[in-house]
């Protein structure tokens, strides 16, 4: 129990997967509302020339705009092989961070890929938060306020925020009662609005077999201000042309990239990517941080990407944990013919566990997806132990041994080859936990798990398993002679 108390006392973390160096990272950078290609392109250079100026750094792709916005650009950077490489690719990404802090006009984002590759809908980064209301307003308070305070806990990084302004935009007010008296309805105008911005397809002209769409829009000088919106003349159904400036209005205001929604509800989602610490460790904080903000009525908050993912992995894989004990409880009773001696061999699970968490503890890894299924194996692993020693004793007293000298030796014969097959799987395991090759790290919490759980057990159960099978075949032996007492007395009694 003091060995599980580890993961409360936040002595062992918990994350959903390791971070695997895949030698690759990916930079996102973000000028905000306003910037253009011009300046999303200079900006890439910049972080294009300092990246290839790294000496890890083998090779940079580089995407300007995307299908939302101009002013984003992506970087692929390819790190040179784990072993050609002094840093690794956590520490090249803390020190990306760092300088991107010094670059003014631009916010820059660096993301280490994951092993499973996260929903598109959620987004890329490992922490992600979704507030969702009625009122999108109310509602980019709260995302601001949850923002500051994701920002104020150690270990987030590259905090972003969807209701944050992503863009600029000109708003055409329609004064309803002025249109209608010129003869003209919201949709006409909305028509003429996107001919003269967007542009209209008006047939098709054919050339030499080819096909050619014929657009008709303004020219781009002619609508260089806001200004000359309000020149647009519209035509209404008695052939009268209305500027536009004569029955709408026009106001700038900021508005965000993209809408989401969910449930019929404005959604706010707050995302960041975790450095130097575990997703657990962070979102327990993050959690601590959410009871201090007050959320009208109406207002959720919620989780998803990997924290939602560690939840429900680590629910079925605790059943699954339950199952395989079962399971192998159940073969023993029928190998055994009993009840009692496959509960005594199941006593060196407990003895394994001890040391799979103080492993994980001494070497400062996290309880995720990997080293759970390592949990699952060592109860196959470690068994071999008791069950080498009980069947060894039980062939003993068969043979007309006392239960005490055919333990002893039991401990004294098998101890060498309890010894053997221990060593043999723990050398094995060392490449895997000492993370050697390239994406070594996704293995190494689950050889870690598998060489803590198997010393442990290797030194206890020798110990353990001698002294309660002798306690509890004093007990059965004390309640046969009681039962033989109480028979005794009760026929005198009868006589």
């Amino acid at each position: 129990m003091a060995s599980i108390a580890l993961i409360p006392l936040k002595v062992v973390q918990t994350e959903f997967m390791p971070t695997a160096d895949q030698s690759k990272l990916v930079v996102d950078l973000d000028l905000g509302a306003g910037a253009g290609y011009p300046q999303t392109n200079a900006k890439a250079a910049i972080v294009e020339k300092h990246l290839m100026g790294i000496p890890e750094v083998e090779d940079v792709f580089a995407t300007i705009g995307s299908d939302t916005a101009v002013s984003t650009s992506e970087l692929i950077v390819k790190l040179k092989d784990k072993s050609r490489r002094h840093k690794s690719q956590t520490q090249l990404a803390a020190e990306l961070r760092a300088w991107g802090r010094t670059l003014p006009g631009v916010d820059i984002s660096v993301t280490e890929p994951g092993i499973v590759a996260r929903s598109s809908i959620d987004g890329t980064k490992s922490l992600i938060l979704n507030l969702s209301g009625p009122n999108r307003d109310v509602l980019r308070a709260l995302a601001q306020k949850v923002e500051d305070a994701v920002r104020s806990v150690p270990g987030t990084a590259d905090v972003d925020n969807t209701m944050r302004a992503g863009e600029t935009q000109i708003s055409v007010l329609v004064d309803r009662l002025a249109a209608a008296t010129d003869g003209l309805a919201p949709y006409d105008i909305a028509t003429v609005l996107r001919t003269a911005l967007a542009g209209t397809n008006v047939g098709v002209y054919r050339h030499g077999g080819d096909d050619y769409d014929m657009i008709v829009r303004y020219r781009p000088d002619q609508l260089a201000t806001p200004e000359d919106l309000g020149t647009i003349r519209i035509t209404n159904a008695a052939g009268q042309q209305v500027a536009l400036s004569q029955i709408a209005s026009f106001t700038r205001t900021d508005s965000s990239q993209e809408i989401l929604r969910r449930d019929r509800l404005d959604v706010a989602t707050i995302s960041a990517n975790t450095a130097g610490r575990p997703l657990g460790a962070i979102t327990a904080d993050v959690k601590t941080e959410m009871k201090a903000i007050t959320f009208p009525f109406g207002y959720t908050i919620g989780y998803s990407g990997d924290q939602s993912n560690m939840t429900s992995s680590f629910g079925s894989l605790g059943w699954a944990l339950v199952a395989s004990l079962l399971l192998v409880f159940m073969i023993l009773v029928v190998l055994y013919e009993s009840f009692l001696t496959p509960l005594i061999r199941m006593l060196s699970i407990p003895c394994g566990v001890i040391g799979a968490f103080a492993a994980l503890a001494l070497t400062g890894k996290a309880i995720n997806i990997i080293s759970f299924i390592g949990l699952i194996m060592l109860d196959g692993l470690i068994s071999k132990n008791g069950t080498l020693l009980i069947d060894y004793t039980n062939t003993l007293v068969k043979r007309g041994k006392p239960l005490r000298e055919a333990l002893v030796e039991a401990g004294v014969t098998r101890l060498r080859p309890i010894l053997m097959t221990s060593v043999t799987m723990i050398v094995g395991m060392l490449p895997l936990a000492l993370s050697i090759g390239a994406s070594s790290e996704i293995r190494s919490g689950m050889a870690v798990v598998l060489i803590g759980g198997l010393i442990t057990s290797t030194i206890l159960t020798p110990i353990l398993l001698p002294v309660v099978y002798t306690i509890m075949d004093d007990a059965r032996s004390s309640r046969a002679r009681r039962k033989q007492k109480t028979a005794l007395e009760q026929e005198r009694d009868a006589q």
